[in-house]
């Protein structure tokens, strides 16, 4: 007994002192040697010591938790769990499960239903067809490029060029491609261009031949490689006899015309005209008119007459046996003007021989 109350010492098994003291209250107190105080100790009516049990269980088991066990709650809920595991599946039950799709050697034993599910994030696939096979094919992708590619394996012997085909209506047709190019050239070249083909295309050997054909159309005409076919280059000429003109005055009858084409003056002062028909947008370069001698010291004169108010613009003017190459209003326009030459003053006995226009296209 102490003062103030009473206490007890006893020694358990294990050695260890445990002392119970009674105070002055009634109470029970023991001694916890850790923090050396005395502490009340909890107990029922009955003497049965009270302690909180979540300090000793868990409802649900923590993985690493040495010093709580699992509540009978928890323990009697597993144990009615049918899915909880208890006994591993074996290789066979595992299979089983999955239908058999794979035997036990790694191989598909069924066809497998991708049930419209994506094959991702594969390398490749290869295909093989038998175990005797002496080929397989493999597709694969590019991760960085969006193209897929294909290669045939001689088992062995490693990549060997393959062909790819396609299934036509009722035949395979081999995608082209260099080793077979050759044996398809039909479906897609003639020798000779057709008419409403679309899908061919005439052969090289065509094209050269044709090519090389100096009267194959290739391209257009220029201006001048059209005159020069047509012997329009260069310088052209447009002549008139004298007897294409004329007497006008003093009396038409003034006149009269030779067999060889000149027109001869039967009296003084007789004017003669006639009309020039030169093709449409011509350039005239010069113009010449040739008589007797007696008719050198008489002009003639290429006119351009207007429709509109019939005036008359000079072209060329000169003496007879005199070419004029200073020409004006030189660009024949037929849609808008005509052209006459003329020879006044003629006296008598005056031959006139011929006019000449020399002119481009």
């Amino acid at each position: 007994m102490g003062q103030g109350g009473s206490y007890c010492r006893r020694k358990n098994q294990g050695g260890h002192v445990i002392k119970l003291h009674e105070m002055g209250s009634g109470h029970l107190f023991g001694w916890e040697s850790v923090g050396e105080d005395w502490v009340k100790v909890v107990c029922n009516p009955s003497g049965e010591l009270l302690i909180d049990a979540s300090l000793i269980f868990e409802d649900v088991p923590s993985d690493g938790e040495l010093e709580k066990a699992p509540t009978s709650n928890w323990a009697y809920d597993h144990k009615a769990d049918a899915a909880a595991h208890h006994a591993r599946y074996t290789d066979v039950e595992s299979r089983a499960a999955i239908s058999d799709v794979f035997l036990s050697n790694g191989r598909v034993s069924a066809g497998i239903h991708m049930n419209y599910q994506d094959l991702s994030y594969t390398k490749s696939v290869w295909l093989l067809w038998d175990s005797a096979a002496v080929y397989r094919a493999r597709m694969f992708s590019l991760g960085g490029a969006p193209e897929i590619r294909f290669n045939m394996d001689e088992l062995g012997v490693g990549y060997i060029d393959m062909k790819l085909a396609l299934y036509k209506t009722d035949h395979y047709v081999y995608v082209i491609d260099e080793a077979n190019f050759q044996d398809t050239l039909a479906l897609y070249l003639e020798g000779v261009p057709s008419d409403g083909e679309i899908k061919k295309a005439p052969t090289s050997k065509w094209a050269y031949d044709h090519n090389a054909n100096a009267s194959a159309h290739h391209a257009k005409y220029t201006d001048a490689a059209a005159q020069q076919a047509c012997n329009l280059d260069g310088d052209l000429y447009y002549s008139m006899a004298g007897t294409n003109f004329r007497p006008t005055n003093p009396d038409v009858d003034d006149h009269h015309y030779g067999v060889d084409g000149k027109l001869v003056s039967d009296r003084d002062g007789m004017s003669v005209y006639a009309p020039v028909m030169l093709p449409d947008g011509c350039t005239v370069t010069a113009v010449l008119v040739d008589g007797s001698a007696g008719l050198t010291d008489e002009y003639w004169t290429l006119y351009q007459i207007a429709h509109s108010d019939q005036t008359n613009a000079l072209v060329a003017q000169a003496l007879v046996q005199v070419e004029d190459v200073s020409i004006s209003n030189e660009v024949i326009d037929n849609s808008l003007y005509s052209y006459i030459i003329s020879v006044v003053s003629m006296d008598t006995a005056d031959e006139l021989y011929y006019a000449r226009i020399k002119y481009t296209l």
